[in-house]
């Protein structure tokens, strides 16, 4: 049993490689920068359900967190990513029901990850960056409403296409 089409599985693993690829690169030299992969993931979760959503976010978390400077114990993204999965396929149903739900449940998934991300970062003794956090939180709230009403619609279109 397959959680998606083999072709929509080869669009899903690139754009994750590229945006796990773009948050270990290139997004960490700006001070505040918007959570792509969380972005990414919920809209798995919003076009194929909460299995589905949960595999690509511990996919997304595992390679996040091998891919340097790693700074987080191994498993933190992992975690966190799958919850972020899990919660975009369990707001399936109702995602659609305001024009302000792509923005709360873009919120609430970033909100997900960095608090997951502090609570890693005071398990080693780390200081907790509270301020930027909560910027990260709002910036991926501004991107999720821009681009999860997209992103959900094109996986659907491909998924009933039964390509990609």
């Amino acid at each position: 049993m397959t959680l998606w089409p083999p072709g929509l599985r080869a669009w899903r693993i690139g754009f994750a490689l590229v945006g796990v690829l773009l948050a270990g690169t290139v997004l960490p030299r700006f001070p505040l920068a918007p959570d792509l992969l969380a972005v990414l993931v919920v809209s798995v979760g919003l076009s194929a359900g909460p299995v589905a959503g949960a595999a690509a976010g511990l996919a997304v978390g595992w390679l996040l967190d091998l891919v340097p400077p790693g700074g987080q114990p191994l498993g933190v993204g992992a975690l966190s990513y799958l919850l972020v999965g899990l919660l975009g396929g369990v707001c399936a149903r109702w995602w659609r029901t305001s024009m302000l739900a792509p923005a709360l449940i873009s919120a609430a998934a970033a909100a997900v990850v960095q608090v997951i991300r502090l609570l890693g970062r005071a398990a080693l003794g780390a200081s907790l960056p509270i301020g930027p956090a909560l910027g990260i939180v709002a910036l991926t709230a501004l991107l999720g409403a821009l681009l999860l009403p997209t992103l959900v619609v094109w996986q659907r279109r491909l998924a009933a296409r039964r390509w990609a």
